[in-house]
């Protein structure tokens, strides 16, 4: 079970290779999804087999995007959906959920 504080707000269950899989996250970052995370979204991305797309609000974008991405404006408490189809989909949701969880530290 999450905790109050868990970015992670929901997901799909593990999938075979091919389907496709959900998450969806809360910015948690006061700056909300700026430069640097973005860029480590991209980054991160690219060591696995899949595609990503991203959605909050009503834009959705290419999650391999940094400029889409940064289109997205979202801010602090926004809700952020990942959809991600090919083999290491799950492999590439959980290093986003780490991502998220860690509030991004890495890009710091």
């Amino acid at each position: 079970m999450n905790s109050p504080n868990s970015p992670l707000v929901k997901a799909a269950s593990s999938s075979p290779a091919g389907a496709t899989l959900t998450r969806t996250f809360v910015m948690k970052s006061i700056l909300g999804l700026h430069a640097r995370p973005s860029s480590l979204i991209v980054k991160t991305l690219r060591s696995y087999e899949c595609t990503m797309t991203v959605s909050c609000g009503d834009a959705l974008v290419e999650a391999s995007s940094i400029f889409g991405l940064l289109s997205l404006a979202a801010g602090y408490d926004s809700r952020m959906t990942f959809v991600a189809n090919g083999r290491d989909a799950t492999k590439a949701l959980d290093a986003i959920q780490h991502l998220f969880e860690t509030n991004f530290e890495e890009a710091y």
